[in-house]
């Protein structure tokens, strides 16, 4: 299924923010062989312009289509035996160009390796329909389940190939892939933790709405599970009820902060700050940024 969100460049740095998942892609925003700007120089070397010339901005660098590796939405996680295992490609189209084409989800090739780079087979399935554009400023996510037995203990590279002749299109110089890595561990399957990663699973499937309704049951069950209560945050933002998933970010970030007393103890978390701008964007200007206790 298609997963949207926003890409952002910041600092060089792609911050890719949808429904569920942060995803930071550590790279330069053009291509990383075309760092030469031509300069007029003299014979003695200086870079200055010959008497009479002006020196012309150089043409502008193409950007390039970045595309995220992503095991159970990280980029690096250790998981417990047994774990649901999933793979996301997480493509970010850049702002400033038109729609990008993605290649077909049946042409995307995933390749796992252990640590002595020894390819390691793996079946997948696809979650869900599968999106064939990004928008400008947007992210696109492909998601894959791996079918049969789970992986013994050990750790594994993922690595994402596209076809040799796909071309996103847009004026962009083409793909630049980060791959992903994850550990099994030799330790029993949490049971919590697995339900998480299967509402994950489901919401990649495109069953958002018996996932929402899950966790608001399960969140009324256990006010105090804040975990559970931020992931009803995203549920609601992607179901666009995004006023009540301001609303329980809120309360999530209220707990998080305050004793039972209702006294201030910790400062609120960057990444819960960064979650409410977000929200708030998406809402009046009035809604207000501040947290309970401020």
């Amino acid at each position: 299924m298609t997963i949207q969100g926003k890409a952002v460049i910041v600092a060089g740095a792609f911050i890719a923010t949808g429904a569920a998942v942060v995803v930071i892609v550590l790279a330069t925003a053009t291509s990383p062989t075309d760092q030469t700007e031509p300069l007029a120089r003299q014979a003695d070397g200086a870079a200055s312009a010959p008497a009479g010339e002006f020196l012309l901005n150089p043409a502008p660098k193409k950007q390039w289509l970045y595309c995220a590796a992503m095991v159970n939405d990280a980029r690096f996680i250790r998981l417990d035996g047994g774990s649901p295992l999933y793979v996301q490609c997480v493509f970010c189209a850049p702002a400033a160009e038109g729609d990008v084409t993605l290649p077909e989800p049946g042409k995307i090739a995933i390749r796992v390796t252990d640590a002595a780079g020894a390819t390691v087979k793996v079946d997948w399935a696809p979650l869900g329909v599968q999106p064939k554009t990004a928008q400008p400023g947007e992210t696109a996510t492909v998601a894959w389940q791996a079918a049969g037995p789970s992986l013994p203990a050990g750790e594994y590279q993922v690595a994402v190939s596209l076809p040799p002749d796909y071309s996103p299109g847009a004026g962009l110089a083409g793909p630049h892939i980060e791959p992903a890595r994850f550990a099994v561990l030799n330790t029993p399957p949490s049971d919590y933790r697995n339900a998480m990663f299967a509402r994950r699973v489901k919401t990649l499937s495109g069953k958002t709405d018996e996932v929402l309704a899950d966790l608001k049951r399960l969140s009324a069950a256990d006010p105090a599970d804040n975990s559970l209560r931020l992931e009803l945050v995203d549920a609601l933002d992607a179901a666009g009820q995004t006023a009540q998933a301001r609303r329980q970010l809120l309360e999530a970030a209220h707990r998080m902060t305050h004793d039972a007393s209702g006294k201030r103890t910790a400062p609120v978390p960057p990444s819960i700050a960064l979650r409410l701008e977000e929200l708030n964007a998406k809402l009046a200007p009035d809604a207000g940024g501040t947290f309970p206790g401020n």
